[in-house]
């Protein structure tokens, strides 16, 4: 990776339609050179888009010659501006092929989607309506399926008696000792019913509403119409949603289906500022961007939790590791102080048995390119406290060989290698993983390239 306090410069590409591009890598910072007839307004206008960028690792600001200074970190998206747009690329694979990693990191069918629709970020102003088209098909799975339903306590005066009579006045009923004194002929009742208007589905409903609003596509618009009659009828519109409502939620094996969607539900509202659907301006488009090293890990995550790429048997450390927090330590860095002391968990644990007893190995996704062979005297303190994580997990586990992998994205420079320390019985591999090849590999599936893609995670030690 370049060096972030290094300042590249850039000129402002003009398109066959007269708006202004600027394309950069993720993890750079970059100077655009502007024109003396080019101005960015980045106060008024764009100010929006601005404090939403600055949430992303977008950072963009004016120096004193009246150029761009564009800081990216590890994100990758589409920024359109008042008169500009901004593209940031990722750096280890080819943006034509974002669409089949997000499709592959959420877990859609082959058929879910179309050849076309992966393609959404070769188009200019198309990366937030990408992701609505990834709302729209974690909706149509969860409709396919059946929505949601649970009992809810419901409040009301009606012409017959159901559930428990309610004799004193609440705030839904007039009380049923009123209603007698009134010769109100009502039943003040309290009873439960099988309903899919709960909080799941009303925040469904309103990232549903809010992404008909912003789109731009009329055949998308009556597609997500179509969707929201699905879930209208019955479930309540809320004025707002803000993020105490995500809070709340929690998942059991009747709801973890939505999981995923409430979560790209809340990614979607926190970058348009989680304002009143009422108040948007319909024709702002926000900027959208993901982190890529969260996607690489899940990306990895994914890969090996395939029984038919990765032959052993895998589970996430998070959920073991929280219950050793407190007699094991080894893995926690930084300061001794209790308040800020913090634990780290390897990604993946791969086991030899399908009970999950016996440890094969310990695997990290590391989304950098930073790594060097440690017998590079001038780099390669970088690439060790990588490989000093992973002792560190290898130390907190009881595993008869400890062997452990770091899987980084693969470069043109990447080189795959191994270090052993025989007095701690380390094994610490490193492993690059071709983005693109290995989509490739995915949605080209034929029995050769299945075991091209377990030959690359099975590799042993030399």
């Amino acid at each position: 990776m370049e060096n972030r306090r290094q300042i590249f410069t850039s000129k402002v590409r003009e398109e066959n339609n007269g708006e202004l591009e600027i394309r950069i890598d993720e993890n750079k910072k970059v100077e655009v050179i502007v024109d003396d007839n080019t101005v960015f307004d980045l106060e008024s206008e764009n100010k929006k888009s601005i404090d939403i960028l600055d949430k992303n690792q977008v950072i963009i600001r004016e120096n004193k010659k009246g150029n761009l200074l564009i800081d990216v970190g590890s994100s990758v998206g589409v920024a359109p501006m008042s008169n500009f747009t901004i593209f940031v690329d990722s750096k280890f694979s080819n943006m034509e092929s974002f669409g089949r990693l997000i499709h592959f990191v959420n877990g859609f069918d082959d058929k879910d989607f179309e050849e076309g629709q992966i393609k959404f970020l070769k188009r200019q102003h198309q990366g937030f309506e990408f992701f609505i088209e990834i709302l729209i098909q974690y909706t149509k799975k969860i409709i396919k399926e059946g929505i949601y339903r649970t009992y809810i306590s419901i409040q009301e005066d009606i012409p017959y008696l159901k559930g428990k009579l309610l004799l004193l006045p609440t705030e839904n009923t007039g009380g049923q000792l009123l209603n007698n004194m009134r010769f109100n002929l009502q039943f003040s009742c309290q009873h439960n019913e099988y309903s899919a208007n709960n909080i799941e589905n009303q925040i469904l409903l309103y990232t549903l509403k809010f992404c008909k609003q912003k789109t731009k596509l009329d055949h998308r618009k009556n597609e997500i119409q179509r969707l929201i009659n699905e879930i209208d009828y019955d479930v309540d519109t809320l004025p707002f949603i803000s993020n105490e409502m995500f809070m709340t939620l929690q998942y059991t094996q009747l709801n973890q289906r939505y999981e995923d969607s409430i979560n790209f539900c809340k990614m979607i509202l926190e970058n348009s500022g989680m304002v009143n659907l009422k108040r948007q301006d319909s024709s702002f488009i926000p900027p959208f961007f993901v982190r890529m090293d969260d996607i690489f890990q899940k990306f990895v995550a994914r890969l090996l939790k395939n029984p038919e790429y990765y032959p052993f048997y895998t589970k996430d450390d998070q959920s073991t590791s929280k219950k050793r927090e407190t007699k094991r330590l080894a893995c926690t860095y930084g300061t001794e102080d209790e308040e800020n002391k913090r634990f780290m968990y390897p990604d993946i644990i791969a086991f030899e048995d399908k009970e999950k007893k016996q440890i094969h190995s310990i695997l990290d996704a590391k989304y950098t390119d930073d790594f060097k062979n440690p017998d590079d005297s001038k780099n390669g303190k970088i690439g060790m406290n990588i490989l000093y994580q992973i002792a560190f997990y290898l130390n907190d586990h009881f595993m008869k060989n400890k062997i452990g992998y770091a899987i980084l994205p693969k470069s043109p420079n990447s080189k795959d290698y191994y270090i052993k320390s025989n007095q701690q019985r380390l094994k610490i591999g490193v492993r690059h993983i071709d983005i693109d090849e290995t989509l490739e590999w995915i949605f080209n599936k034929t029995t050769e390239n299945t075991e091209k893609i377990k030959k690359m995670l099975i590799k042993k030690f030399p």
